[in-house]
């Protein structure tokens, strides 16, 4: 998902998302991301849907 800049339009959402990575030391990585979104169009199943995201993430590569 990080990787497809399409993921939520597919998924039919609009709205915003950003990530910041920094690199502690070789092989940890440090991500602060965010998103806002809301569904594009209004059903019965999923009403006015919105959510906002704020979170962090500590990765370690090996």
């Amino acid at each position: 998902m990080d990787g497809d800049t399409t993921f939520f339009r597919r998924m039919d959402f609009r709205g915003w998302g950003a990530r910041l990575d920094y690199i502690v030391c070789p092989g940890l990585d440090w991500a602060i991301e965010g998103f806002s979104l809301k569904n594009r169009h209004d059903t019965v199943w999923t009403g006015d849907f919105r959510e906002t995201v704020i979170g962090t993430s500590l990765t370690a590569y090996f």
